[in-house]
């Protein structure tokens, strides 16, 4: 009977742990798609840098494009206007998670533009 006891104990327990294990694979695949998103403003802003910093209009348009391109899960916050450097900062909800759901990405452009 005891035997039996500390069976179910330890079966309770190690289904806990599954449970956690799934949650945190699932926090951690949010977290993968929001480093993917907050990399490819990066990449959009970098592959046209001298229009960005010479317009902002370019910048705008760049930014609004990429925001198109976001799961309605993620929302970011962006600067409004183009600075070499900036933050860019994405959160989600996870409802299995309710602390760091959220990326911030610290990036400098170098002044290369005339």
């Amino acid at each position: 009977m005891i035997a039996m006891l500390v069976g179910a104990v330890a079966l309770l327990g190690l289904g806990t742990l599954q449970l956690k294990t799934l949650q945190a694979a699932y926090s951690s695949l949010d977290y993968t798609i929001a480093t993917i998103h907050a990399n490819n403003l990066v990449e959009g802003v970098w592959s046209n840098l001298c229009a960005n910093q010479a317009s902002g209009a370019v910048y705008t348009s760049t930014v609004q494009s990429w925001r198109q391109t976001l799961p309605q899960s993620i929302s970011a916050s962006v600067a409004s206007s183009y600075s070499n450097s900036a933050v860019y900062r994405l959160t989600w909800n996870d409802v299995r998670q309710s602390d760091n759901n959220s990326l911030s990405l610290q990036v400098t452009y170098p002044a290369i533009c005339p």
